[in-house]
């Protein structure tokens, strides 16, 4: 019986111990990080998700769980494509071995604009009789901006070449041989006399100078997002921001500088979507940026002046140099005028308003009103 009690005892001692143990040094040297594969994708593609824990000592960890928040957007998959998680809150078992480092790798689907982080985590982990449980919270950095979906339209269901052919008539007028700008990928429709042999030596791909013109050539895209009508309406705003991106990537894609503003919010800047001219692959990538971060003000109907001087161009800022292409499904005698005044100065305005199919009739001629799903 002694025998018995003495054994219980050390037995008792012993877990104490270990107890005791863990509860000082199960989090030292040990790490949990959660990455995206890229950056930034389009709506509706996937991309790699992978979840570390590193325990970098000699004590082993029999059962470590990370918990964490992810938006319903973001869909876990598991190896057959299937969703592993519903709603917001995440949660990965681990194991972790003396000195071991394990990766878990899912995909995952994003089935929404945005931009999504995932700021931290809680580790709770156990001593090695599973008698206790402890807990840490930990920061993460994790962000994976999500541009709207790719889309393609064809010239019948609005003309957005008219910009196109205008701005390159101007061009091959225009140009101005000794004012050197910078360099870009190479295009098609470019002069030989363009092709910059240095750049295509160190970037290993043809490369055009960029030059200056006598008149400035630029096309600006101005995305309004004002509420027009009662109804939210989000699909016919979703399909605005994805025919801004179309038309950005059309432009940019043909040699032509853009520059773009909106009065959407920026979720990140807390400010006017704003980027300035500029040209090539990382100018289309800004204009993504900021599309996919904008927040659609759906509580938000009509304009005030104030909303107006902060997205449309000023009229002491354009010339018979400058096009503007403006998507607007919201109209009104203010933006009317603003259009008319605008055509009689020499500028060239491509106004495109997504909408509903019985909504298209309520614009006028100098519309082009794009039918869309309010879905």
């Amino acid at each position: 019986m002694i025998r018995l009690i003495i054994i219980l005892t050390i037995i008792s001692v012993m877990a104490l111990i270990q107890k005791h143990y863990y509860r000082r040094h199960w989090y030292k040297n040990l790490k949990f990080d959660i990455s995206y594969g890229a950056a930034g994708v389009f709506e509706g593609e996937t991309v790699s998700f992978s979840e570390t824990i590193y325990n970098n000592k000699g004590l082993s960890i029999p059962y470590i769980n990370a918990s964490y928040s992810q938006s319903e957007y973001l869909s876990q998959l598991d190896t057959a494509g299937n969703p592993t998680y519903y709603g917001r809150n995440r949660d990965t078992f681990f194991a972790a071995k003396h000195h071991q480092q394990i990766v878990r790798k899912s995909e995952v689907l994003c089935e929404k604009r945005g931009y999504y982080t995932i700021k931290g985590a809680t580790l709770s982990a156990t001593d090695l009789l599973l008698t206790s449980r402890f807990y840490k919270e930990v920061p993460i950095h994790a962000a994976i901006t999500v541009y709207p979906r790719e889309i393609e339209i064809d010239e019948d269901a609005i003309p957005y070449k008219l910009l196109l052919g205008d701005v390159l008539t101007k061009r091959f007028v225009l140009p101005d041989p000794f004012e050197f700008i910078g360099v870009r990928e190479h295009q098609p429709f470019d002069n030989l006399r363009q092709i910059n042999f240095g750049a295509w030596a160190k970037t290993g791909q043809p490369m055009s100078n960029i030059l200056g013109h006598t008149v400035s050539q630029e096309v600006r895209i101005i995305l309004n997002l004002s509420r027009y009508t009662d109804y939210k309406r989000e699909g016919v705003y979703e399909n605005a921001l994805r025919l801004t991106a179309f038309l950005a990537r059309k432009y940019i894609e043909s040699g032509i500088p853009v520059n773009f503003a909106t009065n959407g919010i920026d979720s990140i800047t807390n400010n006017f979507g704003r980027i300035e001219k500029g040209n090539g692959k990382r100018q289309l990538e800004k204009i993504l940026e900021v599309l996919a971060r904008i927040d659609i003000p759906l509580s938000q109907k009509g304009l005030n002046t104030s909303h107006i001087k902060t997205f449309l161009p000023n009229f002491t800022e354009l010339n018979d140099g400058c096009s503007v292409a403006l998507v607007s499904s919201y109209a009104d005698e203010i933006i009317y005028k603003w259009n008319d005044i605008a055509v009689a100065r020499g500028v060239k305005v491509f106004w495109v308003a997504p909408c509903l199919d019985w909504e298209k009739s309520e614009y006028h001629d100098c519309v082009y009103p794009w039918e869309v799903d309010d879905a």
